[in-house]
């Protein structure tokens, strides 16, 4: 559902009084913000959270969305996962250090030498060559590693959030309009899809199915196709 994640259509969603949970692009500057602000303060046992055999750390803020709007966001960290990128990417920066030693001029490995290492001529090596490499590169693709956003305007627990999102992987997927029942302004490129929390399928509360969303829970603005969406929670 991140591809769903654009502003306007979280916008969308807010007006038209729908609940959601979704996750946010690591590329979106008020993501990244979120994560930097918990980045000290996550990694202790209080904000521990066991979900099925993921062990991760969560908390969950109240947060200004627009001038309108404030939404829940619940923001994880798993040192696992992060751990494990780490040496993913260390481990072929460090292969290609070594080819790099052996053949600086490798045109096949160009495009990752020239993004990943500094190779300069150089007498003093036998080589001919000096390779170091570029930290800052390194630690820019590490800096989300291991995080997770997501934001919604109903679940207000971090715990409960993240066992309703985890559950979705499970969820029937809804791709199409047609078979969802509903005309909806999606997004250009995904105009004919839909992320699997619309389509009235998935987990949740101890269910098996989502049931339809009920007209007591909608304004009475929001249009007939809106009313027939699911949502979690």
């Amino acid at each position: 559902d991140k591809g769903f994640s654009s502003k306007k259509n979280i916008d969308m969603l807010l007006r038209r009084r729908l609940q959601f949970l979704l996750a946010l692009p690591l590329t979106l500057s008020f993501t990244k913000r979120q994560i930097d602000s918990e980045r000290k303060d996550i990694d202790r046992f209080a904000n521990t959270i066991v979900n099925g055999a993921e062990t991760l750390r969560g908390v969950t803020k109240t947060r200004s969305w627009s001038t309108e709007h404030e939404l829940y966001v619940h923001v994880y960290y798993n040192d696992v996962r992060a751990t494990a990128t780490k040496n993913h990417l260390y481990g072929r920066v460090r292969q290609l250090v070594q080819e790099a030693q052996k053949d600086p001029r490798n045109g096949k490995l160009k495009e990752q030498f020239d993004r990943y290492l500094i190779i300069r001529k150089s007498e003093k090596q036998d080589s001919g060559y000096t390779v170091n490499v570029r930290e800052d590169v390194l630690a820019e693709e590490l800096a989300h590693a291991g995080w997770l956003v997501l934001v919604g305007n109903h679940i207000t627990d971090a715990a409960e959030a993240i066992r309703i999102y985890r559950d979705k992987v499970h969820a029937s997927d809804c791709t199409s309009l047609r078979r969802c029942g509903a005309s909806f302004e999606y997004t250009r490129r995904s105009r004919y899809r839909l992320p699997p929390w619309a389509c009235g399928s998935g987990p949740v509360g101890g269910s098996n199915k989502i049931s339809p969303l009920s007209l007591a829970r909608t304004a009475r603005s929001t249009p007939s196709w809106a009313k027939r969406f699911a949502v979690e929670g």
